[in-house]
C-alpha cells in the first residue's frame, strides 16, 4: 500500500499519511530568564506572528479518553461563552478553553477556542507547528457517560516534522488550534475539553454540558435521502435512489444510503461506488468517521465517494466530504468538499 503526500503550501512543512496508530509529542521547556537581545525580540516577534497565522492541521497519535465526567460550574450563569481552565505546576502554564455558547446545531462543530496563560515567573517554550504542535481538543458523552467521540482522532493519519519552539514570557498568553468536529448526536452533550500542557500527560478541563437545539421532528426517510442527495456535492449529487444505478451520462457507478434517525433530525450518509460492481462497504462506520485520512479495505480499480449529510425538518447541511480510492495498486483518501475519487479523475 503506497501513502500519498500531501503538503500544505502555507505552513512550509511536509506531511505524510501514516496508520492512526502513530503517536505524537508535544515538546514543552524552560527558558533562562535572561532578557534576549533586541534582534532576538524582533526576531521572535516575526516567528510569533508568522505561526500565529499559519495552517494548522490536527494531532497525530491515540489518546486515552477521560473518565466519565462530574459536571462543574463554569461560567457566570447568563453568559452567552462559557469557559473553563485548568493549570499544571510541572509547566507554570494554565489552559482554558471557551465555547461561544452552550447550544448547538445538529452537525455543528461546538467552535471551542483554546488559550495558554504562562503563570510563572520564568519564560516558556511552548511546541509549535503541524504536527506535533500543541493543539487542544475535545472529549465527548452522551448524559450517561457513555464516549461518543474523542476529537484528537480528526488527526489520525496525519503526522509533521519536529515542532519549534515559541518562547512565552511570564504573564503573556497566546492562542493553541483546537481539533473540532461534528456533533452527530442529540443533546445533552457533556463536553472535556483536554489541553496537552502537561509535561507527561495532557491535562483535563472541568467537563460542560451542550445542548444540541433541534426545531420540528426528522423529515420521513424517503424526504430525508432527496434532501441529503440534493445538498451532496461531486458525484454523490448525481445519486437518485438506494442502490440504483447513478442517471448522470456515462457514470459507471452505483448509488447507497444510509438513514441513522435520531430525535428532531436525521443523519444520512449517501455513497457513490465506482464501478458499479465495486463492493459495499459499512455506511454506519463512515457516518461517524472523523479521521483525517479514511483507510478502507478495496479491491482492483475501485473507489467510494461519501458525503454525510445532517437533514431536519427544516433543511439540510453536508458535514463532511470524503473519498477511498485503490487505483493501480496505489491506495488513495482524501478529505475536503472537493474529493471525488482519484480513479475517476486519473481517467479523465
Amino acid at each position: 500500500m503506497m501513502m500519498v503526500a500531501m503538503a500544505c503550501s502555507d505552513c512550509g512543512t511536509g506531511f505524510r499519511l501514516s496508520e492512526p496508530s502513530a503517536r505524537r509529542r508535544v515538546y514543552f521547556r524552560r527558558v533562562r530568564d535572561t532578557p534576549p537581545p533586541r534582534w532576538h525580540l524582533v526576531a521572535g516577534a516575526i516567528v510569533f506572528l508568522a505561526l500565529a497565522s499559519a495552517c494548522t492541521h490536527p494531532l497525530s497519535g491515540t489518546h486515552t479518553p477521560a473518565p466519565p465526567p462530574t459536571m462543574a460550574a463554569a461560567s457566570p450563569a447568563g453568559s452567552a461563552a462559557i469557559s473553563v481552565s485548568a493549570g499544571d505546576s510541572s509547566t507554570g502554564l494554565r489552559c482554558t478553553a471557551t465555547f461561544p455558547s452552550r447550544s448547538i446545531q445538529p452537525g455543528s462543530r461546538t467552535r471551542v477556542r483554546f488559550a495558554l496563560l504562562n503563570t510563572s515567573d520564568r519564560r516558556v517554550s511552548i511546541a509549535v507547528g503541524a504536527g506535533n504542535g500543541a493543539e487542544g481538543y475535545l472529549v465527548e458523552r452522551d448524559a450517561r457517560g457513555n464516549l461518543l467521540q474523542d476529537t484528537a482522532r480528526v488527526h489520525n493519519g496525519i503526522i509533521g516534522g519536529r515542532p519549534r519552539a515559541n518562547p512565552v514570557a511570564p504573564g503573556a498568553s497566546f492562542s493553541i488550534p483546537a481539533l473540532d468536529a461534528p456533533v452527530l448526536w442529540p443533546g445533552p452533550i457533556l463536553v472535556t475539553p483536554v489541553c496537552p500542557i502537561g509535561s507527561k500527560k495532557p491535562v483535563y478541563l472541568p467537563p460542560i454540558k451542550l445542548h444540541v437545539r433541534t426545531e420540528g421532528s426528522a423529515p420521513a426517510r424517503a424526504h430525508a435521502i432527496a434532501r441529503a442527495a440534493a445538498v451532496a456535492t461531486g458525484r454523490p449529487h448525481a445519486c437518485a435512489r438506494s442502490g440504483a444505478a447513478s442517471q448522470s451520462s456515462g457514470a459507471n457507478m452505483r448509488c447507497d444510503f444510509l438513514v441513522i434517525p435520531h430525535r428532531g433530525f436525521d443523519i444520512v450518509v449517501v455513497a457513490a461506488y465506482s464501478p458499479k460492481n465495486a463492493r459495499s462497504v459499512k455506511l454506519r462506520k463512515l457516518a461517524y468517521d472523523i479521521d483525517a485520512f479514511t483507510f478502507l479495505k478495496l479491491h482492483g480499480n475501485e473507489s467510494v465517494v461519501w458525503r454525510v449529510v445532517v437533514v431536519t425538518g427544516s433543511g439540510a447541511r453536508q458535514v463532511r466530504a470524503s473519498a477511498v480510492s485503490e487505483c493501480h495498486g496505489d491506495h488513495q483518501a482524501e478529505n475536503g468538499p472537493m474529493s471525488g475519487g482519484a480513479c475517476s479523475r486519473r481517467r479523465g
